[in-house]
């Protein structure tokens, strides 16, 4: 009964931590796309570098962010960045969709790990 118990208290706790996790990239993902209008101070759609360098969140990932190093980030350039690092993908409305993870990033949880199946 013990093991039952532990196991249903760490199913519950993985999914808080899920739950936590996807919040947080949403988040992060919501403000990457703020800061991107913000500090887009000319609105021609596209980051320069002197735009963001005295932002302390945005400017120092400007390289990370700008993959084809002509020194400004363009949207679909942070679209690809959130994508990579939060998981979460923006369509071309700016609405942010979370990706699925596949089948097999799912672990398989067996309540006695002695008995096979």
């Amino acid at each position: 009964m013990k093991t039952i118990s532990w196991l249903v208290l760490v199913l519950a706790m993985s999914a808080a931590v899920a739950d936590d996790r996807e919040t947080y990239n949403r988040r992060a993902a919501e403000t990457d796309l703020a800061a991107f209008r913000l500090l887009d101070l000319n609105r021609d759609g596209v980051l320069a570098s002197e735009e963001v360098r005295a932002d302390l969140d945005f400017g120092p990932r400007f390289d990370d962010i700008d993959t084809d190093r002509n020194g400004v980030i363009t949207s679909d350039e942070l679209r690809r960045y959130i994508e990579r690092a939060y998981g979460v993908v923006v369509t071309d409305t700016n609405q942010l969709v979370m990706q699925l993870s596949p089948p097999s990033a799912v672990p398989t949880i067996r309540a006695n790990p002695a008995v096979s199946p």
